[in-house]
Formats: C-alpha cells, structure tokens, sequence
C-alpha cells in the first residue's frame, strides 16, 4: 500500500459545519505535513506541536523520533468531534496513519490544543501509542 506520506492528506468531518475556526484547521493540516516532512529531516517541527508538560510528551516523542528515523509516514485526519472558544478546543480525530512497510492504522484520538501566544498546541493527546511501531 502506497504511503501517503507527501500528500500530507487532511479531511474535515462535515459535522463540524464550520464550527472548527480556521487557525485550528490550518494547525491540524500543519500537523499531519509536519509529520509528513518529519523523514526527511526530523520529527522536531511535528513535535513542537505539542506541549513537553502533556502527559505521556516523553512516550510519544520517543516513539515519533524512532519512527521518523526509519520510515515515511503520512497522515489523513478527520475531524469527528470539535467544541471550545478561541484559546481552548476538545476534540475527537479520527486518524489514519500510514508508516511505510507497515499495515494502515486507525484510530480515534482525544486530544485537547489550547493557544499559546499566537500558536495552538496539543496538551492533550489519547493514545500516543498510535505512533509506536
């Protein structure tokens, strides 16, 4: 199966009707190029798109460093669930992620991003393990 790492795809769920602002659309695309891109050089820019105090940062960066070092990855997010205001947003993503040499993954994430300065970042992120090889 082909990865789909350089396309970087990105859905948006019709349920979110427009509700999802679009600094947080663009910060969901951002993160799934990042990740895309993350082979190529290293998985800082992915990683710097969450916060280092989340619980499980330390798990889910060791596991996206070891993944980026040996394989391209791609990502298609969906937005399922999306509620919170300007600077604090809960949601449900629903993610594919396909590494190079290996089977699909799907999985429903809950994660949390919240503004920090002009920036969102994930301070919340269920299961990191998505990303474990």
């Amino acid at each position: 199966m082909a990865v789909i790492a350089r396309s970087a795809l990105f859905l948006i769920c019709a349920i979110a009707w427009g509700q999802t602002p679009a600094d947080v659309i663009q910060f969901l695309r951002g993160t799934a190029s990042d990740l895309a891109n993350a082979h190529d050089s290293t998985a800082h820019n992915f990683l710097n798109r969450f916060d280092r105090d989340m619980p499980h940062y330390v798990e889910l960066s060791n596991a996206v460093e070891a993944m980026a070092a040996r394989w391209e990855a791609g990502s298609a997010i969906e937005i399922v669930k999306d509620a919170g205001d300007g600077t604090r947003r809960v949601m449900e993503l629903d993610w594919v992620l396909e590494v190079e040499d290996h089977a699909p993954r799907r999985q429903i994430v809950k994660c949390t991003i919240e503004k920090r300065g002009k920036s969102w970042k994930f301070t919340l992120f269920d299961p990191v393990d998505l990303f474990k090889n």
